[in-house]
């Protein structure tokens, strides 16, 4: 998968409804720059930040001029950042800490 979300300029999710994306946050991983819809708490679960774009009320025409604007208007350049809190390493050793926790009281 590394190649692929590497290789891309731009991961484009326009979904009409959604709560969650792993696609997103893959592509947040590998600091792809992502443009979806506001669908269903979609936007929430992303975030907001650097190369991450949220199209309110999507339509077609909405999403060809937020991909236009990040090929056209400089936005190819934005990068993002490693999201630590959203890393695996992260999230298993906050899991790990959980049932440690959890264990220690019973």
């Amino acid at each position: 998968m590394a190649g692929y979300f590497s290789a891309a300029d731009l991961v484009v999710l326009p979904y009409k409804s959604a709560t969650q994306s792993g696609i997103a946050a893959i592509a947040r991983h590998f600091g792809t720059p992502v443009i979806l819809s506001d669908a269903g708490g979609l936007a929430e679960g992303v975030g907001e930040g650097a190369g991450i774009t949220i199209v309110q009320g999507v339509t077609s025409e909405k999403l060809r001029a937020a991909i236009e604007a990040f090929f056209n208007d400089g936005h190819r350049e934005a990068v993002l950042p490693q999201d630590d809190a959203a890393a695996w390493r992260s999230y298993t050793r906050t899991l790990l800490d959980l049932c440690t926790q959890i264990i220690g009281k019973i």
